[in-house]
């Protein structure tokens, strides 16, 4: 009977090359759904293989696996931006092995779902959360049974794309802790680094499944998964086992709305103070939740006396019309100032995110927004900022469908020309196309006005002739900037001659 199951994180499409030649000596988080999948399975008698494109060639490791080995199937976790690597590879699979069966699980199958099984090299999908149906579907396949009762499963029946009931969500006492040995080489996936450019040895630590917030941008908005907790001393036990076996002192919290239980997170800052190890740590907050009865002053001490030193947190815009109309998302601009006044001084560092570019955003609302972040830097300079990266179109958001009315063309064969621009870019932007964003009211100025801000914050290089030429860049689009003055590039040969790929 076969009882091997390999499970494979492809790398992100425009990382394919770029990852065959990555230097992962300073460590990458581990695919902790992954694992988790791997765990559950292990511990109802099955061997699993994990194959993380983060840290080797995975279409090679693939096929050296599924060689006249016993397999039972291959499990592909896909997100959009990965999802060219991941049809590729199915075909590769299918070419080795035409019957056995490729399953694809994550967000891009779960959301795309008909079209995803209408490609010939995937066999079946697990929609949502699958730990409790991709061990019963390992369970159809190694044992029989009926079909129709493996829950979260997608496949073609006669033809027709058949989609089976979900599993209710489970709560953390449904789950294993994850087994990280099954990773392979765990000293892999212990980052050496922090985002704060420091070197320490740190891991990324599950400590919730879910969100119960529904953002235009979302994947939840369609997907409704309820935010469930992990026991604040479950939580505790797990980093002390982390510390004592690999030496880690520091640790990322994996949960997307770590803050939103509060009664757990008086409890962990109690636990962590007390506990026999100190650990630093770092999470993300959501902006509403900053309150002068919750996320406030005091309570940042308390986080910074806990260990917690690195907050990341989406602010998104600074346009209340656009957090109010268009994300959704309960933030006011004043909160996020706010923020930022109350971490100055307690050695916390922030990291704000921004989008710009949401289908009903106009420039002018784009200026906000860059004007809220200069505002933050002037609060304090050693807040991080990520962004503003462009609006990228995840299929079946809100904001998504908005799009769509606005002139974006899904493709209809992910798998043609169009379809290879469309997931660029959900991949990132190589680039600022204002063909790529059509429902924007005044695309080229956008680009240009984006352009410019990125320009004016190129940092500055060793070489005197790269420093000179940035000094100049900077220069010109300080004055765009300033004046809004969007036309007329004269400097776009200088700009040609810095990077082709900016123009």
């Amino acid at each position: 009977m076969n009882k091997r199951v390999i499970l494979v994180n492809p790398s992100p499409d425009y990382d394919k090359e770029e990852y065959k030649h990555y230097d992962i000596s300073m460590g990458v988080g581990a695919p902790l759904g992954i694992l988790l999948l791997a765990t559950i399975l292990k511990n109802n008698g099955y061997e699993t293989r994990i194959i993380d494109g983060q840290t080797c060639d995975y279409e090679e490791e693939t096929l050296r696996e599924i060689a006249g080995k016993n397999v039972l199937c291959a499990g592909i976790s896909v997100m959009s931006s990965q999802y060219r690597n991941a049809i590729e590879l199915s075909g590769k699979i299918k070419q080795a092995r035409e019957m056995l069966p490729v399953v694809w699980g994550g967000f891009h199958p779960t959301i795309v779902t008909e079209k995803t099984l209408q490609n010939p090299c995937v066999d079946y999908i697990m929609q949502g959360e699958a730990d409790k149906g991709f061990l019963q579907f390992c369970n159809f396949l190694s044992k029989g049974g009926d079909i129709e009762k493996v829950e979260n499963l997608g496949y073609k029946k006669d033809g027709k794309v058949t989609l089976n009931a979900c599993a209710p969500l489970s709560t953390f006492d449904e789950l294993p802790v994850v087994d990280r040995e099954l990773i392979g080489d765990v000293e892999k996936h212990v980052l050496k680094r922090n985002a704060l450019g420091e070197e320490t040895r740190f891991m990324n630590v599950l400590s919730g499944l879910g969100c119960n917030y529904i953002c235009a941008f979302c994947h939840n908005a369609i997907l409704h998964k309820k935010h469930r907790t992990r026991k604040a001393p479950e939580i505790i036990e797990e980093m002390n086992y982390l510390h004592e076996k690999y030496s880690i002192s520091e640790f990322a919290f994996q949960d997307e709305n770590f803050f939103g239980n509060r009664e757990r997170i008086f409890e962990m800052l109690k636990l962590l103070r007390s506990n026999r190890h100190k650990f630093r740590w770092s999470t993300s907050l959501r902006a509403d939740y900053v309150k002068e009865n919750y996320i406030n002053r005091e309570l940042l001490r308390e986080v910074r006396e806990a260990g917690g030193y690195y907050l990341g947190l989406g602010a998104e815009s600074g346009s209340q019309f656009i957090l109010d109309k268009k994300i959704r998302k309960g933030i006011k601009v004043q909160d996020v100032l706010n923020l930022a006044e109350w971490a100055k001084g307690l050695d916390i560092t922030l990291n704000f995110s921004f989008i710009a570019g949401i289908p009903g955003e106009t420039c002018d609302m784009t200026y906000e927004t860059l004007q809220l972040i200069e505002k933050i830097k002037k609060i304090n300079p050693k807040t991080l900022i990520i962004g503003p990266h462009v609006f990228r179109p995840y299929p079946g958001s809100p904001l998504y469908q908005e799009a769509l009315k606005m002139g974006l063309k899904e493709p209809d064969d992910w798998n043609g020309g169009e379809g290879k621009k469309f997931l660029e870019s959900l991949s990132h932007f190589t680039h600022i196309d204002a063909s790529a964003i059509p429902w924007h009211p005044q695309p080229v100025r956008f680009k240009y006005m984006m352009l410019s801000y990125y320009l004016f914050h190129l940092k500055k290089r060793k070489k005197f002739l790269e420093n000179a030429v940035i000094g100049v860049l900077k220069a010109i689009a300080a004055i765009r900037l300033k004046f809004k003055w969007y036309s007329f590039w004269f400097e776009k040969p200088l700009l040609d001659m810095w990077n082709s790929k900016l123009s």
